[in-house]
């Protein structure tokens, strides 16, 4: 009887541990079909913004049922999972500036984006202020401190900068600014003649009558002036637009300089609010801002009581002259090299260690290298003079022509070594933007080399003029010049930093303009009122852009494809900046003299 008592209790206990056992499993099957549930809502589009539901559900410590129903109700769009992240907020600005409110909700209504009224709250920015007149200094404050205390809101480190400067075309139309009560759309040179206070009728009834008569004129551009850092953090060294003034383009080079010296002015006032020291002013090839910068940076020689001075003084052929505060003039690298292909592209031709160089010669050395006839009439367009991909592969084609074969014949040979040492200009001059394994002692040399072999072709048998026009080569000297300024400046300011030769120019103004563009169209401009909204929104977006260039594509005329060591095409890199660039950077390695002996070697 034991024996049996036993046997029935030991077989009720395997029962009841086989039963627990179903009951586990059951539970288990359960516990997989909600996740398997879950797992084809996550890969169903019904549901946007899954993460953040997640996210929601895993900080409420819900279980995996729960989790399962409150995806059900987000595909029924019962409930709308909230708390977005700064990547979430800064995308959907991005909607909202470049495309407007109506693409805003679009993405908040598909994407799950935020809405509209939640991204307006917290916008960076408020609208510029742009000059009715000529430029004063209260205005170019006010607009320095809406960007930089709205976008930084900290004690900023002390950094050094460049200003830029550059024009935009805009619609000749007057505007009345409800912030100010100005009349605007006219321009600096003639309106200080009027009031451009807007009280009564009178006042506009005075410009209309000036406006017939010729005393003065709708502005037909813009001039930009933006604050740029010489950093690696996107943050800062996105271009800040911080004065907005209309022209008419009848300005003298002395009235212009007065223009920029009021811009440098209340830069040096607000040192303490966008920690920025100005050390290079950067423009394009126009000559009416170039006399302006001539007269303001080139002013006398640079102190021998200057801690720069014993970098640079012993730089034979190097142009000391510096303006008030040792600031420098600068020249965009992108519109040298663009006009270094125009160079090429002219009719007339340009002389080489004499030998006359034309279109037409080029076009036969291309052919006799083995390129087709297609790729010699892409990159021999006249017509697409600003087309930054077609200038980068007509100078490498120039500077990657061989050398002549000894059955050439002897104009042939001349022809291709005179090519070739115009190429190896292009070459130094090129290589130190685009191919981001340079150290910067290397970037140096090569600038030095392109200022050596500059000077040697334009005064070889005193061509000058006939080899260059003598705005490309002082551009070319001022690029270089200021290059070798801006380290030695950094040397001292930072001795531990580092330097980013591609953070000099206008190239990151350029960068803002075509963000205007995106956001007002190609085939339309702004007029003076609309340009300090629209421009606020532009450096807003640029300085999300800097902080996230996956999420950009440059436009592919303005876009410089960057190399590798052995100057292939990097693939792994898409965008040129300071964190893409590989090369030791450091000033604290870097002898200016070293540096400029080996070029010129």
């Amino acid at each position: 009887m034991n024996v049996c008592r036993a046997k029935q209790k030991k077989i009720k206990a395997l029962r009841l541990v086989t039963l627990g056992q179903s009951r586990k499993l059951l539970r288990r099957a359960r516990a997989l079909d909600e996740h398997k549930r879950f797992i084809m809502a996550v890969g169903s589009t019904r549901v946007p913004r899954i993460h953040a539901l997640v996210r929601t559900a895993l900080r409420c410590k819900v279980g995996i049922r729960r989790l399962v129903a409150l995806v059900d109700e987000a595909g029924q769009r019962v409930y709308k999972p909230k708390g977005y992240d700064e990547q979430e907020m800064l995308r959907g600005l991005l909607f909202l500036r470049m495309g407007g409110a109506r693409v805003a909700e679009l993405a908040h209504r598909t994407c799950g984006t935020p809405s509209v009224s939640i991204l307006r709250r917290s916008a960076f920015t408020r609208p510029l202020r742009p000059s009715p007149s000529t430029p004063l200094p209260s205005e170019v404050l006010h607009n320095i401190d809406i960007l930089y205390r709205a976008l930084d809101g900290q004690v900023p480190k002390r950094r050094l900068a460049v200003l830029m400067l550059d024009e935009l075309k805009i619609t000749e139309a007057a505007r009345w600014c409800p912030c100010t009560n100005k009349i605007l759309g006219f321009c600096r040179e003639h309106s200080p003649d009027y009031t451009m206070d807007f009280e009564t009728i009178k006042e506009v009834e005075l410009l209309c009558d000036g406006l017939r008569e010729g005393k003065v004129h709708l502005a037909t551009e813009a001039t930009v002036a933006a604050l740029g850092a010489l950093t690696d953090h996107p943050r800062e060294y996105s271009a800040r637009p911080i004065l907005l003034s209309g022209t008419c383009k009848r300005e003298s080079g002395p009235e212009h300089a007065k223009v920029i010296s009021t811009v440098i002015d209340a830069c040096k006032e607000k040192e303490a609010v966008t920690g920025l020291r100005v050390i290079s002013v950067a423009s394009d090839g126009e000559s009416r801002r170039g006399a302006a910068l001539d007269e303001l940076f080139l002013k006398s020689k640079l102190s021998a009581s200057r801690p720069e001075h014993a970098m640079l003084a012993n730089c034979k052929l190097f142009n000391l002259l510096v303006g008030d505060d040792d600031v420098t003039l600068d020249k965009d690298y992108k519109h040298v090299m663009k006009r270094l292909r125009n160079l090429a592209l002219r009719p007339a031709g340009f002389i080489i260690k004499g030998v006359r160089i034309t279109p037409a010669v080029i076009r036969h050395h291309l052919a006799a290298s083995g390129h087709s006839a297609a790729h010699i009439e892409s990159v021999m367009n006249p017509e697409d003079k600003q087309d930054v991909v077609l200038m980068y592969m007509l100078l490498r084609d120039l500077w990657s022509l061989p050398e002549p074969r000894d059955s050439d014949r002897p104009d042939f040979a001349d022809a291709r070594s005179a090519l070739r040492t115009f190429g190896r200009l292009c070459y130094y001059t090129v290589m130190p933007y685009v191919q981001v394994n340079m150290t910067l002692s290397e970037q140096l040399e090569s600038l030095s080399a392109a200022a050596h072999l500059a000077i040697g072709l334009y005064t070889y048998d005193d061509a000058r003029g006939q080899c260059m026009p003598p705005g490309l080569f002082l551009d070319i000297m001022h690029a270089i010049k200021n290059a070798y300024f801006c380290v030695a400046k950094t040397k001292v300011a930072d001795p531990d930093g580092k330097f980013w030769l591609i953070l000099l120019g206008t190239d990151r103004l350029e960068t803002a303009f075509g963000i205007l563009r995106s956001i007002v169209g190609n085939d339309s401009n702004v007029d003076a009122l609309q340009l300090g909204t629209r421009m606020s929104n532009t450096a807003e977006c640029a300085e999300i852009l800097a902080r996230f260039p996956e999420w950009d594509r440059e436009p592919r005329r303005l876009r410089m494809a960057a190399l590798s060591a052995t100057g292939e095409v990097s693939k792994d890199t898409d965008h040129i900046n300071p964190r893409s660039w590989v090369g030791d950077v450091a000033v604290k390695t870097v002898v200016l003299h070293t540096c400029w002996v080996r070029g010129r070697q």
